[in-house]
Parts: C-alpha cells; structure tokens; sequence
C-alpha cells in the first residue's frame, strides 16, 4: 500500500473556552503551531504503518476543568464515506449519529491523549505511531477489497472536573460566563473536534 499523492490535512486543534467570572474576554484562539497531519508508509507485509502528529494548542478552559484528554479513533471506509463525515467534522456539521459512529466505535484503532491543564491551558505536540492490517481493507464479507479505501483519524476534547467527563461542548457567547459545575465543558470558540483523511491504493510488492 501507499499513499496517493494527494494529501488531506485537518485544522490542528484550537480552542479557546469558558474563562472565570472575574477574567477578563477569553482572546480569540490562536493558530496551532502546525496543522495535524497524517503520515503513511508503505512495506510488503501489505499493513499500513501510521504516524498522527497532532499540534494541540487550548486556552480559556473553565477553571473547574481539572483535566483534558484528546480521544482519537481511526477506521477504513470508502473514499466518499470518509470525505463526508472530514468534511462535516472540520466544518461544524456533526451529527450525533456521525459522531457515535466515527469518533466512538473505531474499526482500526483507537487512543487516548491525556492532556494536563494549566492555568487552563495546555499547548503542546501528540504523536503516535499505529498498524492498520490488510484485512482491515477487505469489506465485510472479506472476499473483496473496499473500493477507493481510506483511512479516516478522528479526535475530540473531553474536559473533566475530576468526578465528570464530558465531551467539550461549543457555546459561543460564553466567554468570561460565570463557571459552573454544569459548564466545566463549554467552549466559546474553536472545535471540540478535529478529523483528517489520507487516501490508499495499492501497488504490487
């Protein structure tokens, strides 16, 4: 297998969430140091070899936000399948169905990125590095290979006050709201999730 020249990159993280009652207007968010990325390489052994770099930067988590994690989750599907739901992720049209399918129930891997807040906030890199195997590209009667295959990376902020965790919710306006232990996890601005998609074909060994 390797990767079509044809890249996909999505936005890298950025966010900037509910301040204290007492702080000031939580600034704009900031670009990521560099964008998230995904990196294929090819070997006989068929597998696809994975490295994810994410570059997450965070500001303005609320202060009963005691701990951040990113969930990251990856499938193979069909080109078009994967596009649509990258193209609803990064763009703010996620369903909940999209959602439990892609970012909850992964088909090829899955991790989670602890992330320790600071003054809530958190800037830093992510890597990891994963094997998808050739059976993953089969489709489910395992007779033929999935047409136009895909490989789809989703992450999404979780928040916790350190008896909940909750998916970080967007909530525009809520920047300098009173922070309350029912809105530990909203965002006034960015996403809470990021996807990207990287294309695969396959050439003889």
């Amino acid at each position: 297998m390797t990767r079509q020249a044809r890249s996909f990159y999505a936005a890298g993280l950025s966010i900037a969430a509910l301040g204290a009652a007492a702080a000031p207007t939580v600034a704009p968010p900031q670009l990521p140091v560099a964008p998230a990325t995904v990196q294929l390489t090819s070997t006989p052994d068929g597998n696809l070899h994975v490295t994810l770099n994410l570059n997450v930067k965070l500001s303005g988590i609320s202060p009963l936000a005691t701990s951040a994690a990113l969930v990251c989750s990856g499938a193979v599907q069909t080109h078009n399948s994967v596009a649509a739901v990258v193209s609803a992720a990064n763009g703010g049209a996620l369903t909940d169905q999209l959602y439990q399918t892609w970012f909850t129930a992964p088909q090829a891997w899955n991790q989670t990125f602890p992330l320790t807040l600071s003054h809530g906030s958190y800037q830093g890199a992510q890597a990891v590095s994963f094997t998808v195997p050739s059976s993953r590209f089969l489709d489910q009667t395992h007779q033929h290979t999935i047409p136009s295959p895909a490989l789809f990376v989703g992450c999404s902020l979780q928040l916790s006050d350190g008896t909940h965790t909750r998916l970080a919710t967007l909530a525009p306006g809520t920047a300098g709201e009173q922070a309350t232990d029912s809105n530990f996890s909203y965002i006034a601005s960015g996403s809470n999730v990021v996807a990207v998609m990287q294309d695969v074909t396959f050439k003889p060994w």
